[in-house]
């Protein structure tokens, strides 16, 4: 959820930064899941 939401705040700035920080936010949700 808080990486879609980064992933929309940082888009119109940097696309592909964005996605990125997307992507980590991602895995470090998946890892502290587990």
């Amino acid at each position: 959820m808080a990486a879609f939401g980064s992933y929309a705040l940082l888009a119109p700035v940097s696309p592909r930064l964005g996605w990125l920080l997307a992507i980590q936010v991602n895995f470090v949700f998946l890892l502290s899941a587990f």
